[in-house]
């Protein structure tokens, strides 16, 4: 493991063992922060459940004599997509359901698994739960982080990845070392966690010779990167005691995810239950100073940091060990927490709460900017205690709450029995993010359709949200392309549309589509010609369960082929101005030569009238021919006077 220092920030980087590549994975909108619950009730089948796992939705029966605790199975952590070779880990142990009839153990090297991350594609990250306070030796080797691969052929568990322990002697000085909580953000993983390291030298009166500390560390999930070798930690030395942490997020449409996370930290000092919130983006330096610190070899280890050893690496000098601030501002309204959870959902953020216990009653609260939190207290239910959980089910949007572990489940009203669609604020967003979960637009407002409701979905998905009102086609200078403007009727944002296709005909693509407010411009590739609508598709990728929203024109637009009409124009005009070349010049010929064509003319004369090689017969006939038309004159001129005499 290596570790880099910065000024006063102690940051860490992981040099692991490592075998294989953990992927990064789309998910349905309320689970691609965090997943709390990943098997949800049947609210018509009795002992059906639907189970998500990392994208993949799929259903299963669960026998009682497999399990005849509902609560224990909504609580199951399941690692694969095959309903009939279900691995999962249930009260810290590794099972595999075989059938959806048999249920048999799996064999861990640990007795409890401890924390897990699913990840999918039949991984997870585990976090091992260290707590020996008294520093008593241990039987196993534990390691740091660890990602794990579930065989469900094999049936078998198998470590893939790790961070091992420095030595076998780590389990003298680690006195405890926990996962509190964790939040994928895009393509990164963040793990907020505390540990204890016993020391050699007093630090302190509270406990002089234990250095307390949470950190956070962040790991890349990408394709082409192996998960635990891109570990980075920063971390907080801590005087307080007892330490509850959470990710929460807060609805700012216009934030990205990274600025609209934030750190809440409950802690005691002394008599004194405090809650701070730190914004997460101010983390986000320190961990970009790890990249550049970790190309430049500036770096020291883990170990060192942990043990208090010198570096002795010529490449990766030490620095002064320092700590990150955690720029944290105190927040109310929330006393002890007995139970404390939190629901985040991708943009824009319909769902995001914290639910907490105090005495015996429960509390919902929504946070702002800065240290602003709104919290009430939810209607009292009969035997609802600090046992009560909440499952929120990120596939259909409800939220169910449980009693006690002998209870089945029941409805939470607070939270709503369905998806509070009410949050989404404009028609895009209720249909586009909440139309998966029952949300439809009505009386400009997004509620929950009714169970009896009949609807269309081609009704509330074209030309239902926005229309087009006008558009143009202009010329472009390649002769393949046009430029195309398309006019809405309502504004929409980058943050809810991702993607936007627009397709004139068949094979006629809109290419460097460029966005304002409420228009669009782009350049109209085009194959096909002809009269054709105008249709434009917005989606929004990001998540699995989102609905497109499709727009069509009302008018046509007319697409000519303007290459074969402009060579047919130029054949027409080639073919014309030949024929005008060829009729000029013989004009201008016979002109200039006018008077040889006139001696051509008369010679020709001669020589027919008095050609060689014409014998008697022939002059004799020309004689009596020339003598009858004589004659003829004469008779004809007689006559015209002898009627003028009468």
């Amino acid at each position: 493991m290596i570790t880099l220092f910065y000024r006063n920030t102690l940051l860490f980087i992981f040099l692991v063992k490592m075998t294989v590549s953990s992927k990064y994975f789309k998910q349905y909108r309320l689970a691609s922060h965090k997943v709390n619950h990943q098997v949800f009730p049947s609210e018509t089948i009795d002992g059906s459940y639907t189970v998500y796992v990392a994208g993949k939705v799929f259903t299963i029966e669960v026998p009682l004599h497999v399990e005849d605790d509902p609560y224990k199975i909504v609580n199951w952590k399941v690692m694969n997509s095959n309903p009939n070779r279900l691995m999962f880990i249930s009260d810290g142990s590794a099972y595999i359901l075989i059938d959806q009839e048999t249920k048999k153990n799996l064999t861990f090297p640990y007795e409890n698994i401890g924390s897990i991350i699913v990840l999918g594609n039949n991984e997870a990250l585990h976090m091992p739960i260290i707590d020996n306070p008294y520093s008593n030796q241990l039987n196993v080797a534990w390691n740091y982080f660890e990602l794990l691969y579930f065989d469900e052929e094999k049936e078998t568990i198998t470590i893939i990845e790790s961070i091992p322990w420095f030595s076998p002697n780590d389990w003298y000085y680690i006195l405890e070392w926990k996962m509190l909580d964790h939040v994928f953000i895009g393509s990164k993983l963040y793990v907020v966690s505390s540990r204890k390291v016993l020391l050699n030298t007093p630090i302190n009166d509270e406990e002089p010779f234990i250095r307390t500390e949470m950190f956070i560390t962040r790991f890349y999930l990408d394709v082409d990167k192996n998960l635990l070798s891109t570990a980075i930690e920063v971390y907080k030395k801590l005087r307080y005691g007892h330490r509850i942490a959470q990710f929460v997020n807060t609805l700012k449409g216009n934030d990205n995810d990274v600025k609209r996370f934030s750190l809440l930290i409950l802690h005691t000092a002394g008599n004194e239950t405090v809650f701070r919130r730190t914004i997460l983006p101010k983390f986000d330096h320190d961990f970009e100073t790890v990249e550049r610190c970790k190309i430049s070899g500036d770096c020291i280890s883990m170990y060192q940091h942990l043990f208090n050893k010198t570096c002795l690496n010529p490449t990766c000098p030490g620095h002064p060990t320092g700590e990150i601030e955690f720029a944290s501002r105190k927040i109310g309204n929330i006393p002890i927490v007995s139970n404390f959870r939190s629901y985040s959902g991708g943009y824009p953020d319909a769902y995001y709460k914290l639910i907490y216990f105090h005495q015996h009653e429960l509390f919902g609260c929504d946070f702002g900017s800065g240290a602003s939190v709104e919290c009430s207290a939810i209607p009292s239910f009969p035997g609802i205690n600090f046992k009560t959980d909440l499952v929120l089910d990120v596939i259909s949007g409800k939220t169910f709450y449980f009693l006690n572990s002998t209870q089945l489940y029941q409805t939470l009203p607070y939270v709503s029995d369905k998806h509070p669609c009410f949050r989404f604020l404009n028609c895009l967003d209720c249909i586009m993010f909440g139309f998966s979960v029952g949300c439809i637009w009505i009386d400009n407002s997004c509620g929950q359709r009714s169970s009896n409701q009949v609807y269309s979905y081609k009704e509330f998905t074209v030309n239902f949200c926005l229309k087009i009102v006008a558009f143009s086609l202009e010329p472009y200078k390649e002769l393949s392309k046009k430029l195309l403007e398309i006019e809405f009727d309502v504004v929409f944002s980058k943050h809810q549309v991702k993607q936007i296709s627009i397709f004139v005909g068949p094979n006629n693509e809109c290419i460097e589509t460029r966005r304002e407010t409420h228009k669009l411009t782009c350049l109209l590739s085009y194959n096909s010609f002809g009269k054709f609508p105008i249709k434009v598709k917005f989606s929004n990728d990001d998540y699995l369960d989102t609905t497109p929203i499709i727009v069509t024109s009302s008018d046509t637009i007319l697409i000519e082929n303007i290459t074969t009409n402009l060579w047919i124009k130029l054949a027409f005009v080639g073919v014309f101005v030949v024929i005008v070349f060829v009729l000029t010049t013989i004009l201008i010929l016979m002109y200039s030569n006018r008077p040889a064509i006139a001696r051509m003319l008369s010679e020709k004369s001669i020589s027919f009238s008095s050609r060689p090689g014409r014998g008697n017969s022939s002059v004799e006939s020309v004689g009596v021919f020339r003598s009858h038309s004589l004659s003829t004159t004469i008779s004809a001129r007689k006559a015209v006077k002898k009627a003028l005499k009468w």
